[in-house]
């Protein structure tokens, strides 16, 4: 079992719950572990949920709670943005277009080398 200094206390916000709802986190979870504890507090459904804490994306998923700088802690706010789930080629899409605007205002990049690049994304 782990003891009281491992576990903290944060306030979750979104724009679909504005009042803040309070959320026991150990230090040692996963961002993604927190995501999902997010989602089942906010009724997120099968939708994406992005946590940012001052400021700041709380990313990568397999990132521990406590490796965020400023570290998280008792009362800190975590804001949930909940989205659909991107649809399969959004993506690749957006880098397609970024590639298109990019190749307008700079001709004298290959495109074959950008396009790479982008779809390795």
């Amino acid at each position: 079992m782990s003891s009281s200094d491992d576990v903290i206390t944060v306030k979750v916000k979104s724009l679909r719950h504005p009042q803040a709802t309070e959320l026991r986190l150990r230090k040692n979870q996963t961002v993604l572990e927190v995501k999902r504890a997010v989602g089942e507090l906010l009724e997120a459904g099968d939708n994406y949920v992005r946590l940012i804490a001052s400021g700041r994306m709380l990313a990568p998923d397999s990132a521990l709670v406590e490796q965020f700088c400023p570290p998280l802690q008792d009362g800190s706010y975590l804001h949930a943005a909940v989205t659909a789930k991107p649809s399969p080629g959004l993506l690749q899409r957006a880098a397609a277009v970024s590639l298109s605007v990019y190749l307008s205002v700079r001709p004298s990049v290959r495109p074959s080398v950008c396009l790479s690049v982008c779809l390795s994304v």
